[in-house]
Parts: structure tokens; sequence; C-alpha cells
């Protein structure tokens, strides 16, 4: 992940605002009392959403001017920190849903791999690990390169799902459409993904 570029993005846009779309249509499958880590919280809005549903929510981001502004506003629930979250062994056994929102396609491929199996590693038998990302079918022709001004790639629905299997997950929930992150003028198709371990 670009983490100057974060840091720059967090600096200017620090305030939660309205949860996403894809938070609203978690709530749902979200087991009672659940923990939920989200990772990639970015400035808070769909952690602090879920708190707000009476959820205990651990958040992480790399961003530390991000995280230290949630942490003086968010004492208890949501929990922020900063961390990578390639390496998230310190939270074994502590939550049973991970949820990752615009994550998967701001990672390389190789740490994409290695995300889901630490996400398996970390998550209890019947845990569930939910995502929404940009999809390869979006009409963008540089599919997979930089995309100024921070790096952000188009995800293959084949490949993602191919990546979730290989690691043991059982597919609750699968949609790869327009519609469901719509943001000004732009419509992008996404994929929605609930995996159960």
């Amino acid at each position: 992940m670009d983490k100057d570029y974060w840091e720059i993005f967090y600096k200017n846009n620090k305030h939660p605002f309205a949860p996403s779309y894809f938070a609203k249509f978690c709530l749902d499958y979200f087991p009672k009392d659940s923990y939920i880590l989200d990772i990639g919280c970015g400035n808070g809005r769909d952690s602090v959403f879920f708190s707000e549903k009476g959820f205990r929510v651990f958040a992480c981001d790399q961003s530390e001017v991000e995280i230290n502004f949630l942490k003086s506003k968010y004492i208890h629930n949501p929990y922020f920190f900063v961390s990578d979250i390639l390496d998230l062994t310190n939270l074994h056994s502590r939550v049973n849903v991970v949820y990752a929102r615009f994550v998967l396609h701001a990672i390389l491929d190789s740490e994409l791999l290695n995300l889901i199996e630490n996400i398996y590693k970390l998550l209890p038998p019947g845990g569930l690990f939910m995502s929404e990302s940009r999809s390869d079918k979006t009409n963008i022709s540089e599919v997979g390169k930089n995309f100024d001004p921070h790096f952000r790639r188009l995800l293959n629905s084949e490949n993602l799902r191919k990546s979730i299997s290989d690691n043991n997950f059982v597919i609750d929930y699968f949609s790869e459409d327009t519609g469901l992150a719509p943001y000004k003028d732009e419509d992008p198709f996404m994929i929605r993904l609930i995996v159960r371990k």
C-alpha cells in the first residue's frame, strides 16, 4: 500500500462520514455479539457505524495520522490501532469477523495471497471474512497497473475466488456488478464476497 499517499489524504480528510453501502449490507450477515476487525479502516466511517450498532470493533490502518486522530475521539469502541494489515497475529482468537472494504485492490498479488492466508489463521471455525473490491470488468484499459495518484489494481473475480477456495474458505455470498458502490458520477464493477472458515 502507498503509505505516503494515504498519510496526506487522511491529514486532509480526517472526519468519519456516512457508512458505506457495503457496511450496511454486511449488517444482515454479522452473527450476534460479533467481534469485528476492520482492516484498512481509513477514516473509520464503517468502524464507527458498526460500533453504533452494538458490535465490538477493532480497526486498523497504516496511517498514523488518521489512527491518532480517531483514537483521540474514540477511546474504547471502536478500538483503533496502527498496523500493517499483513501482520495481524496479535489479534488471534479475538475476532470472529474480518471486514475489508477497498483493501484487496490496493495491495499486490503476493500480498493478497498472504493476507487471505493470515485471515484464515486469525478466524475461529465459522468465522467470516467480508470484502468489497474493484473488479477488472470495470472499463479501464490498464488493469493491474499503477493508477495515479496511488496504487490501485482491478481484481479478476475467478482468480480471487480461487485464492479464497485454496485457503479452505467456503463462499457464502458472491456478487460482481455495478450499483454496489456508486460515487458521484462513477459506478464501477465491484466484487462482494462473504466467506466462512
